[in-house]
Parts: C-alpha cells; structure tokens; sequence
C-alpha cells in the first residue's frame, strides 16, 4: 500500500536514518556515509534527500521528466551496492517478495543486475506467484520449500510437544492432517492445548484425555478462526484492530486506535504475543510488532463485521495523520486506501491525488492507478467545486500518462466523454480547454486519428484564448503545430510556431506542465525542422543547435533526444552519413536510458535511416523492425513513415515482394490518417520498389507515383529531399 516503502527501508537502515531524525540530521547521515563510501556519489546527494523525504532547499534536485528521475535513481542504487561491496561484503533480504508493490520491484531488478561480481547477496522468500524477468539468469538460485517429511515433523513435534508416553500416537494423527506444513502443525497444537486435550508446559505437555482422532477443523483458516473466537473480548478487538491496520503495525499507532487505557493495552499485548499471534519485530525508534502469519492476519480481518472494519480504517487513518505529520506525502497511499476502505470518498481521493503525485517522478504506472481512483471517487464527492477539481484533473493526469504510456480507444474516448460531460454541467470553459489540451496528443498519438486531433486543438484553442488563460493557449498553440506536423502541411506548422513563438517566457515556462515536456528548450530547437520541411536546409542546424544546448542546460533529457533525433534527419537529408549515424546514435542512448516507449520508436527510426544511409541494409531493417513494434503501440502517426523506411531498407537486400507489401501497407494507413509526411515517403518508397522489379511498365509507374508524390507535396507546401528525389 505504500509505493517504494521496502526499498525507502533499505535505504534508511543502511543511512542508520529513523522517521525521530529532523531534515538536517538525516541529510548529514546520509551525506557522511556516501561520502564516506566513495566520492563519485556526490553527485547523487540531491536527488538521494530528495528520494529520502528530507529535500535539501539550498540544494534542490534538478527538474527531470519522471522517466529520467527514475533512472538517476536506478543508477545510484546501481553505485551505491558496487561502491559498499567495494568495501565490504553485504546480504540484501526482501521478505515476501510476493507482495512488493511495483516500483520497488523495478528497484529489485535493478539489484538483481548489480550485484553478480560483487560481494553483495541479495536474498528474497516468496511464495510461487510471485516472478521476475532476472531470475532466467545464471546467477540466479531458487531454493523451494517443500512440505516436511515424517522425520522432520515428528522432531518439530518433539520440539513443541516434549516426549511425555500419553503423546505417543499424537505425531501420526497431526501429520496425517497436516501434510507436512509447519505452521499447520504448530496451529493445531495451539488448538489443542487451548482447548484442553494438551496440558503442562512448552516442550513438556501430556494428553489430558485420550485422541482417537483429531477434532479440530480441517483447514488452517478455520483453525485460525477458532482460536481468535475462543480469546476474551479485550484481546479479540484489539487483534481484529492490529488487522486491520496491516500485517505490521506500530505500537504508538495501535495505541491510539485502540482506545484501550495504557495497563489494559499492554496486558492484552502481552496475552497476544504469549499465545503467538503477533510477534515484536523491532524495537527501536518504536516498538513494531507484526502478525506471526500472513494467514492470522488474514483470518483476523475477515472475522469482524464490515462496518466495524470501516470505523477502524477511519480511526486508524486519522491516527496517521497525526503520527506522521511530517512525513504525509510517503504515507499518502496508505492514507488513500485507509480513507478509501472507511468510505469517505472525500479525504480518500485527496490523499490518492497526493499519493499520485508523490509517487510520479519514480513509477508512472502506479501514479497513473492512483489517478483512476481519484476519477472513481469524484463523482462521489459532495462538494461541488472539488468534485469538479477532482474529476478534471485526474482525466487530464490520466490521459497525459497515456501519450507516454499507452491508452486504449476505449479509455481514451471514455476520459473524453466524461470530461466534455462534467464540463458542461459546471459550464467550465477553462476546464474543457484544458481536456481537449491533453486528448490531442493521446488522439494523434495513440488513436492514430490526425483530423480529429488538429480539429479538438482547434475548438480548446477557443476556448482558451475567450478565458484569457495564456499558458493554455501556449499549449494548444504546440498540439496545433505537432498536429500539423504529423500531418505533415507546412503552412499550417509555420502559422503555429510563429504563434507560440510570440509568447512571453514565462508563458512557456507555465506551458511545461500542460503538455509534459520543458517549452523553451523544445522551441528554441523546432524551428529547425520546420526549417528542413521547407528544403531550408542551411539554417536548420542552427536552431538544432541552440535547441539541444539550452535542453541540456535545462536538464531536459527527453526533448535533448527529440532534437538530437531531428538533427540526424536533417544530416540524412544531406546525405553526411558520419553526422546523421552520431546524432541518430546519442538520441538512441538516451531513449534507451530513460526507457521512454515514445522517444525509442522514434530514435530507431532515425537510427534506421541513418543505417540506410551508410549501406548497412541489413542493420537498418533490425532497427526499423524494432521502431516499428514501438510505434504501434505509442506513435501511430509516425507508422506510414517507418514501414516506408522499411520497404527501402528491404529493397536493397533484395527481399522485393515484402518491401512492396510494406509500402504499400504505409500508403494505405497514410490515406487513412491523414498523414501526408507518411503519404509522401510510401510514394517514394513503391516508386522505387517498382523501379528495382523492373519489367514491362515499371517506369510508367514509378513516373506515376512521383507525380502523384509531386502534386500531395505541392498541396502540403513540403520542400523536404527524400534521398535522391527532390520535391519541387
């Protein structure tokens, strides 16, 4: 329930840093000991308070897209297990893997990745579900527990039993029932002994009465459930109490939830840990106690009524929000699912935007999972005017996670409706603007549907500039231009870049979050392809140029790759294969780096064209087959335009009959999107094709096609070279 809490534990017990340290001293533990450790990792300081809950304000982390952020965390986990191996040796233990939470499994990977040649162990326990790509390694070595044999049980049995003569046919009879599960085993001797057939001692029981066979119910959960049903009342409520707060639970939080007075709580703690319910985990900053078994947690939930389960969530979340005052935004899933679970829609989907919005720059897909919460609860909210707030602003959230990482037609049109809906039942103009802002790229992108993405940027470009929200229109005047970019009509480009161009600074500063990239450092670069559109080739490079040396300056590592990438085509156009290979391959790296589903299926584009250029045909189709099962899942415009890349790459190793069925298939989905850029290279594409065929007619039809290609580009005003041709 708490995203990256096991790793968040890691962390802070090797920085010997507790939740009673201020800001201060936890930096200065966490400083000394990487300092300590190795020198390199000073770069890594802020974004470590940063990820740590304790932001240094004179030295903030950088701004990065969430992507980038959550691999700069990766690569310092990465250093930081090599840097102390280097040191030391070292074992990492995950308890019950099976329940981590998603982005502490992606950390897992990382540590499963690292830690082969050093000195570090990492060791997890799991129950059969759970699985992981890294355990296919060879470094990998899984240890399965299988149910005890006869001997084994008979000597756990000695164990918890003694050897009294009465028990002698004792150890038959339980494993008969058991079928060698241990904890089974020592469940049914807890039954035993409370319902008195087992008298005396640990280690020294005898039967009080003869068994002929075992009366006790047949599975561990009714075992269980007998044995919660036979405590006294006190000690019952307070272990359904602890259940429901978690497996693990603190000691100061199941104080204050309980009510019970000081003596009456410790003595129904005592009872509770003697008859081995719970266990104490920890004692240090405060005592932590936790269920013997997953199963008596379990069983402790289920046995109580829901509306008694509701005003425990209720009580044990308004404990949290005082306990942990200063430390909300990483307890704010837990929060959600405590506020969630006791019904109250309100607080509960406050707390799942917090938790959504914390947990963004380190695992999108959880982030995107709180979002769809928050639209759940929202119609349930009964204030007007958050519900409003609410709703809108999780379909924008959701639907700006979906350009990046993928949304269903379904959804998509889903999300719109229901915000078009809302919109106009609180005539919210500014709202309305604001969603179509964010369905255009998810359409054009996604859905693969260009006229009706220009035609929603259109209508919120209205509605933005009659509210007067500058920012907002600045956003919409970009979806205007990548729209028409897709599509590929120049004048359409020009008419919306000189637009966005004419706003202040501060206007695209505020623009940023509204379509998720960093606006200056993108427009400082664009101009450049526009440039390359209109056969302007000379000047193109300046604008690359200054683009990609303000994103890095920026720290915008994801527009740094989309201009790197634009740069390689721009070489490409002129045919310097040296610099087209350099840019396409530096865009690559950190497409790959961010593993950003977007950004490399168009870096394997440009790299595959760049492979083309340089004549190695047969790399370029690897490439350009990998572009292409990225951009049918994220960049559906730009499919017309690596197929038609493809069929030439194809062409040239002499594969003709899938080459032209790949061209033509990029001429058909091109038509059919609108997508004239797309149009124009299949056109190319199949007039070469036919050339290479040769035979009776081949020329008249290539001529056709390029004349064909000549009159779209005409209409469309694109002046770009596509290798040996030139549109005029």
């Amino acid at each position: 329930m708490v995203p990256l809490l096991p790793i968040l534990e890691m962390f802070r017990d090797y920085f010997a840093v507790t939740h009673r340290d201020d800001d201060q001293v936890a930096r200065e533990k966490i400083a000394g000991r990487m300092l300590l450790l190795d020198r390199e990792l000073e770069p890594f300081l802020p974004l470590a308070f940063e990820f740590l809950g304790v932001p240094d304000p004179e030295r903030p982390a950088a701004a990065m897209e969430p992507a980038v952020r959550q691999r700069q965390l990766f690569a310092f986990t990465r250093r930081r297990v090599q840097a102390r191996s280097a040191r030391e040796p070292a074992v990492l233990l995950l308890d019950d893997a099976h329940w981590i939470d998603e982005g502490s499994d992606a950390f897992v990977a990382q540590l499963a990745d690292v830690v082969p040649g050093t000195r570090t162990m990492l060791l997890l326990n799991f129950r059969p579900e759970y699985g992981a790509e890294w355990m296919a390694r060879p470094t990998y070595q899984q240890l399965p527990l299988h149910p005890l044999g006869t001997e084994a049980i008979d000597e756990l049995l000695a164990s918890l039993l003694g050897r009294d003569p009465s028990l002698a046919r004792l150890p038959a009879l339980i494993r008969e029932r058991t079928g060698g599960n241990p904890f089974f085993v020592e469940e049914i001797v807890q039954s035993l002994v409370e319902s008195g057939s087992l008298v005396g001692q640990p280690r020294a029981h005898r039967l009080a009465t003869p068994i002929e066979r075992l009366d006790v119910p047949p599975t561990v959960h009714d075992i269980l459930a007998a044995r919660i049903d036979r405590l006294p009342e006190r000690e019952k409520s307070l272990l359904q109490t602890a259940a429901v707060i978690g497996r693990k639970f603190a000691e100061p939080l199941l104080r204050r939830v309980s009510a019970l007075a000081q003596d009456e709580f410790e003595a129904a703690v005592v009872a509770l840990r003697r008859a081995e319910f719970i266990h104490e985990e920890t004692l240090y900053p405060d005592v932590e106690y936790a269920f013997r078994h997953p199963l008596t947690h379990e069983v402790a939930e289920r046995s109580q009524l829901a509306t008694h389960r509701r005003r425990v969530h209720l009580a044990v979340a308004c404990a949290l929000e005082e306990l942990y005052a200063d430390k909300l935004e990483e307890h704010a899933a837990l929060l959600a699912h405590h506020w969630d679970l006791g019904g109250e829609a309100e607080p509960a989907a406050r707390w799942h935007r917090r938790a959504a919005e914390w947990i963004a720059g380190s695992n999108s897909p959880e982030a995107r999972r709180h979002w769809n919460r928050v639209r759940e609860l929202a119609e349930q909210v009964g204030d007007s005017t958050l519900a409003l707030e609410l709703g809108q602003q999780s379909r924008l959230m959701i639907l700006g996670y979906g350009w990046r990482l993928g949304v269903s037609a379904d959804e998509a049109n889903d999300l719109l409706r229901e915000g078009e809906a809302w919109a106009e039942r609180h005539n919210d103009r500014r709202g309305l603007a604001a969603l179509y802002n964010a369905f255009v790229i998810p359409c054009a992108f996604s859905l693969g549907d260009l006229g009706r993405a220009r035609e929603l940027a259109g209508a919120g470009l209205r509605l933005a500039e009659q509210v007067g929200d500058s920012p907002l229109v600045c956003a919409l005047e970009l979806r205007r231009y990548f729209v028409a970019e897709a599509m590929g009509v120049v004048p359409e480009m020009f008419t919306a870049m000189d637009a966005v161009l004419r706003h202040a600074a501060d206007d695209m500063e505020r623009a940023s979050p509204l379509v998720g990239y960093d606006v200056p450092a993108l427009v400082a670069g664009w101009p450049g392809w526009l440039r390359v559109c209109a056969g302007q080739l000379d000047l193109a490079d300046e604008h690359f140029s200054r683009g990609i040396d303000l994103a890095r300056a920026r720290g915008a590592v994801e527009v740094t790759g989309w201009l790197l990438g634009h740069q390689s085509n721009l070489w490409c156009e002129r045919g310097e294969a040296a610099r087209a290979s350099g840019a396409a391959r530096e865009s690559l790296e950190i497409a790959e780096r961010i593993e950003s589903p977007i950004s490399q299926a168009l870096a394997l584009h440009v790299f595959g064209r760049s492979l083309a250029l340089v004549g190695d045909a047969r790399a370029a189709v690897s490439a350009l087959e990998r572009a292409l099962a990225f951009v049918e899942r994220t960049v559906l415009w730009r499919e017309p335009e690596v197929l038609s890349e493809l069929a030439l790459a194809r062409c040239a190793l002499g594969a003709l009959t899938e080459a032209q069925a790949a061209a033509e298939r990029a001429l058909d989905l091109a038509v059919q999107r609108e997508a004239a850029r797309g149009e124009l290279d299949a056109l190319r594409a199949l007039a070469s094709i036919h050339l290479a065929r040769g035979g009776d007619g081949a020329i008249d039809e290539a001529r056709r096609l390029l004349h064909r290609a000549e009159s779209r580009a005409e209409e469309t005003g694109q002046r770009m070279r596509h290798g040996r041709l030139q549109w005029a």
